[in-house]
């Protein structure tokens, strides 16, 4: 959290991503979602807010959810995948990275809406896409399960919503020579 630009040119909404994150923070079990067009910055932001969890004693693994769904896949194939959605359930705080970026099949789509329900209320998530929020509804296969998936996501996160400029062209803006 101590690297992150909070500051007034990122503009973030700052109330909801530190207020979230103090001590009691995780005990609240609400979701974040960063949002906007500003690259990687959705997932160090996720990170930095993981990593400050971490000083507080907390395990937050960081998936990539492509690769998460596939390992659920071969879970699944090998000795039934009960005792993997468990674990996942029960961790206090997961970020999901990658959000959206892959396509998805109606099976994985089923598995991540099970990742959901089962975390949702009891613990923390946080969802750092590679994708716009308004192309969401589109990446899943069946209309219905998009609704479930996003009705249990969207509708219970706080939305953190970046806006330009990104990180790299604040610097690039700093160093360049005034003409």
């Amino acid at each position: 959290m101590e690297a992150s630009d909070l500051s007034a040119a990122r503009r973030p909404n700052r109330k909801p991503v530190l207020g979230r994150w103090q001590a009691r923070g995780i005990e609240l079990y609400t979701d974040l979602v960063f949002l906007g067009p500003t690259e990687g910055e959705r997932t160090h932001l996720g990170c930095a807010l993981g990593r400050k969890a971490c000083y507080g004693g907390i395990s937050v693994p960081v998936e990539r959810t492509a690769r998460l769904l596939e390992e659920i896949r071969i879970t699944c194939e090998q000795r039934g995948c009960f005792a993997r959605l468990l674990k996942l359930a029960l961790l206090p705080v997961l970020i999901l990275d990658g959000w959206k970026r892959d396509p998805i099949s109606l099976v994985r789509e089923q598995d991540l809406l099970e990742v959901l329900d089962d975390r949702l209320g009891n613990t923390s998530m946080m969802v750092a896409p590679q994708v716009a929020d308004t192309d969401w509804h589109l990446r899943i296969p069946d209309p219905t399960l998009a609704d479930a998936t996003l009705d249990l996501l969207v509708q219970s996160a706080i939305r953190i919503r970046m806006e330009r400029p990104t990180q790299p062209a604040l610097r690039s803006s700093k160093t360049a020579p005034r003409v």
